[in-house]
């Protein structure tokens, strides 16, 4: 299904939590209207509940390596805390398999897109030309982390975002990150360490 330029901002005022490259891509894969419009109501009531989420001010990203088939994989566990002090767990936060790219960043990129959508959409209107790699725009869509590009980038990028990124524990089959906003750093991490 084809949309006009029209139709399509009509639909982002709508759906004000689906981006119009979402539209416009998603709206190909479907023959009728009111199938898409459904895709679409789903699609935004739940990007509505993840954008409301309480904002993360720490986080842990833990990457346990297992050996498979594609040699030495991840997979990524991550404990975030919220701005309300509660903590939140997911054991399968991320994975990354296959061969020729960083997967230390794929997995932990994987791990913060999953659960961290609410401050990449508090940041969605700030696109500078300065912003660093490993933040990617997707074409006029909300921001995500970038996987593959290296654990090296996140650093700048936490920083660009106002936060500090640690790589502080590493063994031959562990390695974990910690992460925290710096404007809640006496509120929360203090009491961490």
């Amino acid at each position: 299904m084809e949309l006009s330029k029209k139709k399509v901002v009509e639909l982002a005022k709508v759906f004000t939590h689906v981006s119009r490259n979402t539209i416009i891509v998603d709206a190909r894969d479907y023959k009728t209207e009111r199938g898409f419009l459904k895709h679409i109501e789903s699609l935004n009531s739940e990007n509505e509940r993840l954008h409301n989420m309480p904002m993360p001010v720490y986080i842990e990203v833990e990457l346990n390596w297992h050996k498979n088939i594609y040699g030495w994989c991840p997979r990524a566990s991550m404990r975030w805390c919220d701005v309300e002090r509660k903590w939140h767990y997911d054991e399968k936060a991320g994975y990354a398999g296959g061969y020729g790219y960083d997967k230390t960043s794929a997995a932990v990129a994987e791990a913060l897109n999953k659960h961290c959508k609410n401050w990449l959409y508090s940041i969605r209107n700030r696109r500078t030309k300065n912003k660093p790699y490993g933040l990617s725009y997707y074409n006029g869509s909300f921001p995500i982390f970038e996987g593959g590009v290296g654990i090296s980038c996140y650093k700048p990028v936490m920083e660009w975002l106002g936060w500090k990124f640690k790589h502080v524990a590493s063994t031959e089959t562990y390695d974990k990150f910690i992460m925290f906003d710096k404007r809640y750093r006496k509120l929360f991490i203090d009491e961490l360490f």
